[in-house]
This record gives structure tokens, sequence and C-alpha cells, in this order.
């Protein structure tokens, strides 16, 4: 609840805050002076100076309203009023305002208390100033008031500062964590009745044991120290708010149970059994900040753990993409390099590759070989009378009309250059290959080119070379070309074979 929030809205809810917070402080301070030892009066724990603590970290300056007033309350209406108690309410006022400045100053934050800075700054900051601060006004004021003597005022201040250190300890965590929305959040109900039943049951063992006269001889701390292994797994749960509520139950309990069951305790004995209550209260709520902060740490090595994997993952499928990116355009380009960029057949390059593939495969295998060199007739004469562009479609079109001839997957055809074509074709004798050759042949006279003027027709001239083994793609293009040109010199239009490159040595021609 925030004062300035609540007075935006209107009067009605700033009056309720007001309210809220003035009977929170009186019922504090009514506790606090009800939990005296009745035959010391020794005051047990101070919970008025946490709540002042709680509301100046809450509220900001604002929290000397409920502070001041709360306490005047109660002196006014609930004790016979004395002028000094109004001296005492403005110092325990001021007492806590010092403590919370502490608290922030050392790096405590008022949204989370679960963390061990924020616990460091409250229990060994804004605690101990706040009770010395409190303790040493409240002696002055005696002093000239009362007229007491240094050693009684001894007394006084070591009993004033271990009762206000106490209750702060206990309840400064406790009113911060339980205030905090954010501590109940998702809490299941389990988890919020488990750690009061675990509480409560040690209250009860531990009313038992203190009891017994078996413990009867080790004094007034059995009690507190039975308390110690409870409170250490009860400070390693998780959420913070019952982590304090469980704390104070027991260890408050614990103060009970000694005050109510010991014969004898003396100012010394009460007092160790305060800082006994104070040291395990902080020590607990160390060990739970570090048990959350191993947690979170726990937490965020997780999510980078899976950030990194997702950064692995998308920077390995982007160099997977790269890689298939970069493969893609090699074979591209390879694929150019291969080529023929006018007909789209393969180029002199490639044809000479599959040529020695097949060279070597025909040597395994003993299986003829048959090469086809193809030279369209008269061709400078087309780009002469018809123009370079009309070429080009000729060497189009031929170029589809002989990639429709070969066997797919077989055989091979490819562009060597000009008007000159080549053919490979594997496992085929001579009868074969003049037969493809004569097809071929008729396949091109029969083929209309295109040109704005209407159509025309081409021939061709072809040399035939077939081989068995052991020869040269350089013995092979030699006799198909001398066959070619035969072809050429015998009147063109025509298929024209050559030598058979079946020996093993020499060139083959004759």
């Amino acid at each position: 609840m925030d004062f300035s929030t609540e007075y935006k809205q209107g009067i009605w809810p700033a009056i309720r805050w007001f309210l809220y917070t003035v009977g929170m402080m009186w019922v504090a301070t009514a506790v606090s002076h009800a939990l005296e030892h009745d035959t010391y009066e020794i005051t047990i724990i101070w919970p008025a100076g946490a709540v002042g603590i709680w509301l100046f970290i809450r509220y900001g300056r604002l929290g000397f309203i409920p502070v001041i007033l709360g306490q005047e309350a109660y002196h006014v209406f609930s004790m016979p009023y004395e002028t000094i108690f109004t001296f005492f309410s403005a110092c325990n006022g001021v007492a806590a305002w010092l403590g919370a400045a502490a608290y922030y100053y050392l790096g405590g934050r008022n949204d989370n208390i679960s963390q061990l800075k924020p616990i460091l700054s409250l229990v060994f900051g804004a605690t101990a100033i706040q009770s010395f601060f409190s303790a040493i006004t409240g002696c002055i004021a005696l002093a000239i008031t009362r007229s007491l003597n240094l050693i009684d005022l001894e007394i006084i201040f070591i009993r004033w500062f271990f009762s206000d250190l106490t209750g702060n300890v206990l309840f400064c965590p406790l009113l911060l964590a339980v205030s905090d929305k954010k501590s109940w959040i998702g809490l299941s109900f389990k988890a919020r009745v488990v750690p009061i039943i675990i509480a409560g049951s040690v209250l009860i063992i531990m009313w038992f044991l203190v009891n017994s006269p078996a413990l009867e001889s080790l004094g007034q701390y059995p009690a507190m120290l039975l308390s110690l292994p409870a409170c250490l797994w009860l400070s390693m749960r998780k959420n913070t708010a019952m982590v304090t509520i469980s704390l104070v139950v027991i260890l408050t309990g614990s103060l009970f149970v000694t005050t109510l069951v010991a014969r004898e305790i003396d100012d010394g004995n009460f007092i160790a059994l305060q800082i006994y209550a104070a040291i395990i209260m902080g020590s607990c709520m160390v060990l739970h900040s570090m048990r959350l902060s191993r947690d979170q740490a726990i937490a965020e090595l997780d999510m980078q753990k899976q950030q990194l994997e997702f950064a692995v993952a998308r920077r390995t499928e982007q160099l997977q993409k790269q890689v298939e990116e970069t493969e893609a355009l090699a074979a591209k380009l390879e694929q150019q390099a291969l080529s023929d960029y006018l007909t789209g057949l393969p180029n002199r390059r490639a044809f000479t590759l599959q040529v020695n593939q097949e060279l070597q495969r025909n040597e395994r295998s003993g299986q003829s070989l048959a090469l086809l060199l193809v030279d369209i007739d008269h061709f400078k004469r087309v780009n002469d009378d018809y123009g370079h562009i009309t070429g080009d479609t000729a060497l189009k079109t031929l170029g589809v009309a002989f990639d429709e001839l070969v066997r797919q997957g077989t055989d091979f055809v490819a562009r060597l250059g000009g008007e000159e074509f080549g053919f490979l074709l594997p496992d085929t004798d001579r009868a074969g290959a003049l037969k493809t050759a004569e097809r071929i042949r008729k396949t091109v006279e029969s083929v209309p080119i295109d040109y704005p003027g209407g159509q025309f027709y081409v021939t061709v001239s072809i040399g035939v070379a077939i081989s068995v083994r052991r020869r040269t793609i350089e013995q092979m293009l030699n006799e198909a070309d001398k066959a070619m040109y035969r072809a050429k010199y015998n009147g063109r239009n025509r298929v024209e074979y050559g030598y058979d490159l079946e020996v093993t040595t020499g060139s083959g021609s004759g």
C-alpha cells in the first residue's frame, strides 16, 4: 500500500492508510510491552523497532507519522502517561529512520529481501544502528529524568539494545518478505502449510524435551539449541516469506519456552539467549539468500547455455545454408564452365572429360566406343545471308534436335565450338554408329530454321570413329576429324567412316 498512490485516489484511501499504519505501530508497541519477563521486567523482544524500520523502508519519511503516533497512542491510552514517553517515541522514530537509511545506503532493496546483499544490509546495518540509537537516546533521557547511576544505565542500555536487536533481526526480514506480493505468486497450499506444521511440531517437541528431567542439567539453553537443526532445514526452502514466518515462530517460541520453564534466569543468561536467537535468524537468512542466489546462478547458467545452444544452432544453420549456397554456386559455376552458353549443351571441355571417362571404362570392359563429329555445311554462308542472329537460332534449333536424338543417360552430345558438334556413343559398334550418324544427317536436313523472312534448311557432314581399347582422345578426334573432312570433300551432307582404331600402337591413320 503506497501512501502517494492512496492519496491520489482520494481522501478515504489516505485515511485507510493512516489508520492501517498507525494501528499496526500501536499493536507492535503493545505486543512489545507485553513481552516482558514477570520477575526481572526484561523485555524479551521489541517488534516495534522492526515495524518502524519496515514503515520507513516501505513509505520513506512518511513513516514518521505512524511510528510516532502509534507509540503515542499506546502511551496515552494503555499506560500512565509521562512526558518522557513522547521523547522516547520521537527517538524511536529517528532510530527507525536511521536504520532504514543505513539499509538503503548499504545496498538494500524494498522489493527483494531474498538476496544476500539486502539481508546483510538489514541484519548487520539497519538493525544494529536502530538498536544502538534507540538504546543510547533512551538511556540519556533516563539519566536526565531519573538520576540513574552509570551501572544502572549500563544494564538498561544492554537490555534495551539486545531487546531491540532481537526484535529487529527476527521481524524485519519477516515484514519485508511477507509484504512483498511476489513472494506469494504461485505458492501452493502445500508450500504454505508444511513449514508452519514443521515449526509448530518443533515447538511441541521442544516443550516436552525442555520439561524432561534428563535435560534439566543443561540449564536455559536446550530450547534454543534444539531449534537450530529445524531452522537450518527451513532456511534452505525456496519461499522467503514462509521461511521467515517459520523461523520467527520457532525462535520466538524458543524464547518463550525458555522464560516460562526456566526456574532461574539472570540478565546475562537472557541476553545470551537473545544473541543466540539473533545469530540463528541472521545466519539462517544468509543461508537462505545464498541458496536462492545459487539457484538463480544455476538458472542463469542454464539460460545462458540454452541461449548459447540456440546461437550455435542458429549459426550452424546459417553456416550450413552458406555452405549449401556456396556448393550450389560452385555447382552452377561448374555447370556454366561445362556448358555452352548458346545452345545449353555441354561444351568442348565437358566433352573432353566425358570422352576420357568413357575411354577408361572402355579399357576395362572391352566394349566399343563411337565418336561422331558433326559440322554444319556452309555455315558461314548462313551468317552472311541471314545474319549472325539467325545463325545463332540455327545452332540452338539443331542443339535441341541433337539432344532429342541421343539415348538419355547413355549417349553424350556437346557443342565443340562454332558450327561443330560432337557425339559420344558408348557400347556402340560400327554399324550402330553409322546408323545413328545417318539418322542425325536426315534429321538435320528436315529441321526448318526460322528467320524473319521465312524458313530455310541446312545440312551436316559427319565423321565417325570407332575404338575398342587402348586409344587416346587425341587419336579418336583425329580419325573422326579426318572422316568428317572427307565427307566435306566428297560433297557434304554425308557420313564418312574413319579407320578402325583397334591396334595397340600407332596413330591408326592410313
